[in-house]
């Protein structure tokens, strides 16, 4: 099995030093070795179209992102990873599933909520179910792999995703909550107003 990783930064990609999460140019490479160390029979290629935190993405990284895959397609390559930020994983995700069209292989993005050595991150757990979704040869397409804390691996449609939530670290999807009628909205958290807590939600082109 042959697949591209394609490295554009975000936590997955980051360190944690001195109290700030910052990218980390060698970290991404880690994925790459605790796999290798469980299965080394798959041969990955990297390329790093841009390497940033994902708050960070414009209209010019997501067009980078597409050049970088559309080029990729033609070459035998049995999957394409996306390596990305959680923050605004669904833009780019959504942008892909739209501009790409008709796929012949799986293009999957995954990301974790917190740095690869912290304990409760899920990266690895992400990045594990994306090559087990190439391995089994499912459909072709744009998809978000992410596991939420206590639950299950889930293959996500981009455009059905909603926005990232760091109060309760859940990837949320509109088909769950709009079937469960739980929106979750802040009043949701039952934070002390008196709390000094200052919530800023990041959008592409945000600088």
């Amino acid at each position: 099995m042959k697949i591209l990783v394609v490295f554009t930064g975000g936590t997955i990609c980051s360190t944690l030093s001195d109290g700030v999460i910052d990218i980390d140019s060698k970290k991404p490479y880690t994925l790459l070795e605790k796999n290798r160390a469980i299965d080394n029979s798959i041969q990955f290629d990297t390329i790093e179209p841009y390497f940033i935190l994902s708050e960070n993405l414009s209209a010019k990284h997501i067009l980078k992102l597409y050049n970088c895959v559309k080029e990729n397609l033609c070459k035998d390559y049995d999957g394409i990873i996306v390596v990305h930020g959680t923050d605004t994983l669904q833009y780019s995700a959504s942008a892909l599933q739209i501009m790409l069209g008709n796929l012949s292989v799986p293009v999957l993005f995954v990301s974790s909520n917190f740095p690869l050595e912290d304990k409760r991150a899920n990266g690895f757990d992400n990045f594990c179910g994306a090559i087990d979704y190439v391995n089994q040869n499912y459909q072709a397409g744009v998809f978000v792999v992410y596991k939420n804390n206590g639950e299950k691996i889930k293959i996500h449609s981009p455009q059905k995703l909603l926005d990232y939530d760091a109060f309760s670290d859940k990837l949320r999807s509109i088909e769950k909550d709009i079937a469960d009628n739980n929106l979750i909205d802040i009043a949701d958290y039952n934070l002390n107003h008196n709390s000094q807590i200052l919530r800023l939600k990041s959008s592409v082109g945000m600088d």
